[in-house]
């Protein structure tokens, strides 16, 4: 985290491309940390890590990509539920569970529980107020970061969407300074999740897929002072 306090002091420099530049490969060197992390802990055989596709002891979150819930935004509930969800949950795309119309639907199986015959759990219309909820039911005092910086993810990955927007408007100026302040907010709460994450994940975590929009903001960041 310390080489992440010095990026703040290269908005100084007078050369957009010097500054991404140092941005990208300190953003590099760190996700570069993530899957080490990850590989030291996933390649340790584990007696309870036998399957290729679930991730065993988990609660697995499957999010309906069905046409119906993807037009009542399923594709952004996914992303958040991948970038927010506590550790020991597995997110993934799902398929249809006749909920149309009162999409995105969520299905939830509880910890262990064999995914081909257990009955799930579905919550319906999951985003905004909806989601943040279920974000808080499924997080554990034991293995979760804390309160206060799952809030500051919470803010700055927000705040990130935010600055998506500007930035696909072009309004350049604001998504820089919507990005800075997202970052600022969110870079650690973002890692220390994924460290917990990656700690306790099995065999086909993906230590770098959680923070896919903490690179992309980064890089649109950059984008936006070059334009």
């Amino acid at each position: 985290f310390a080489l992440w306090q010095y990026i703040g002091s290269m908005k100084k420099l007078s050369s957009s491309s010097a500054y991404c530049a140092a941005a990208a490969a300190l953003l590099l060197y760190s996700v570069a940390g993530l899957l080490v992390n990850a590989f030291v802990v996933t390649t340790i055989p584990s007696a309870s890590s036998s399957s290729s596709h679930i991730v065993l002891n988990a609660k697995v979150i499957r999010v309906c990509q069905s046409p119906g819930c993807r037009d009542d935004g399923a594709q952004s509930t996914l992303d958040s539920l991948t970038a927010l969800a506590a550790p020991g949950c597995q997110v993934m795309k799902g398929g249809c569970v006749s909920g149309c119309g009162s999409g995105p639907v969520v299905e939830i199986l509880p910890d262990g529980e064999d995914v081909m015959t257990i009955s799930s759990i579905k919550r319906k219309k999951v985003k905004g107020d909806a989601l943040i909820s279920l974000l808080d039911e499924l997080s554990d005092e034991e293995t979760d970061i804390s309160s206060s910086m799952r809030q500051r993810l919470i803010m700055g990955y927000e705040q990130a969407l935010e600055a998506k927007a500007a930035y696909e408007a072009k309004d350049y100026q604001s998504a820089i300074q919507l990005y800075e302040d997202a970052i600022q907010i969110a870079r650690n709460p973002a890692m220390a999740l994924e460290e917990a994450r990656a700690s306790i994940g099995g065999d086909n975590y993906d230590s770098v897929k959680g923070v896919n929009w903490l690179v992309d903001s980064f890089r649109n960041s950059c984008r936006a002072r070059l334009a």
